[in-house]
């Protein structure tokens, strides 16, 4: 309960005797110095000391994973996350499946691969699921961008959305043209995360992958379409807009009138004069 790093050598020695008990007893312990060094501002070195003097007995920390209650569980994750030993992912990765220990089992999947690109890669291939969307945040290297592209065709759409956003985090620009047919996810929330890359990224062909889209897309591709339109004001789109203005689908004629009043473009405001003298025309009539 000190919190201080000067405890963790003779804690550690008590790991020479063997047994998952002691494991166990030694992990909470060491998750609680670990907290306390947070609230005293002395966590960095509590965990290089931590890296330095427990790194040994990482195995045994894993081994006693498999008897461990739900308290020891996520001390022994805390204990192997701030090792860094990347031999305890697969471990770790099998607790992500229980409510219990799964925050703490994320925590220590995304310390490991964050520092550890070999580490990181190998989970975003991983069987599970829930492994790649754990490491996915973390990701922070091109090293990176083929297997973070492939999970743009998981088949969790969590997973698939968070490749979105990791692919523009990274500044994957060859993964724009796959961004572009993410528009079309049947989730909702991989159409917005794909949008949010493609106006990340900022490609030459931005511009006439959108305004394709908008002409040609599924309705739900055409509103994404609009959405990009909206936020990068591309000046060769206000033709196509325009003409979506009088669109027979309501929700895609007002995104496309917003689209027009973000353009910094003197067509503009005649344009839109010329629409609203035309609905009163209309109106009266």
């Amino acid at each position: 309960r000190s919190g201080y790093a000067q405890a963790i050598r003779p804690l550690s020695s008590l790991l020479h005797r063997g047994g998952d008990a002691i494991e166990q007893a030694v992990a909470l312990a060491l998750a609680d110095l670990v907290a306390r060094a947070e609230w005293h501002g002395a966590a960095d070195h509590a965990g290089e000391v931590l890296r330095d003097v427990v790194a040994p007995f990482a195995a045994r920390f894993i081994s006693a994973l498999r008897g461990a209650d739900p308290t020891e569980r996520n001390a022994l994750a805390l204990v192997l996350g701030r090792i860094g030993d990347a031999g305890a992912v697969p471990d770790l990765s099998r607790l992500l499946d229980d409510p219990d220990a799964r925050a703490a089992a994320t925590d220590a999947i995304q310390r490991i691969t964050r520092h550890q690109d070999d580490a990181l890669i190998e989970a975003l291939t991983s069987d599970d699921p829930a492994t790649r969307a754990a490491v996915l945040p973390v990701v922070h290297t091109m090293r990176a961008a083929d297997g973070v592209r492939a999970l743009l065709g998981d088949d969790d759409p969590e997973v698939r959305a968070q490749a979105c956003e990791t692919l523009a985090r990274i500044g994957d620009t060859s993964a724009v043209p796959q961004l572009f047919e993410a528009l079309a996810d049947p989730s909702p929330r991989v159409g917005h995360a794909a949008t949010g890359a493609i106006q990340s990224l900022g490609v030459l062909d931005t511009a006439a992958r959108t305004i394709a889209a908008l002409r040609s897309g599924p309705p739900a591709v055409r509103r994404h379409a609009l959405r990009i339109i909206s936020y990068m004001g591309f000046a060769e789109a206000f033709a196509p807009v325009l003409e979506t203005t009088d669109d027979r689908d309501p929700r895609i004629a007002e995104l496309a009138d917003g689209a027009l009043g973000m353009m910094v473009d003197p067509r503009v405001e005649p344009a839109r004069s010329e629409e609203h003298t035309s609905e009163l025309q209309s109106h009266h009539d």
